[in-house]
């Protein structure tokens, strides 16, 4: 998905379902630093959306070679 004219970021929407109290989504090294998180209600409701920068932190490889990274985000779900 583009972003909106003049954008240069493009733009992803990326839907993941909630088991228990979290979820996950796929990233990889073309993911910008920041997210907007949007938590819905069954219905579509938007319950609430804040934009969240992303931490990142090597989850394996070397400080050397690098590594595949991940980032957490929480965003509260009233």
């Amino acid at each position: 998905m583009r972003g909106a004219p003049g954008d240069p970021v493009p733009r992803a929407e990326v839907v993941a379902e909630v088991t228990g109290s979290t979820t996950g989504v796929p990233a990889d090294m073309t993911t910008p630093d920041s997210a907007v998180v949007t938590v819905l209600a069954a219905d579509g409701t938007v319950l609430a959306e804040e934009e969240r920068d992303l931490d990142r932190a090597r989850v394996g490889g070397s400080a050397a070679c690098g590594g595949p990274m991940a980032a957490a985000v929480e965003a509260a779900a009233p």
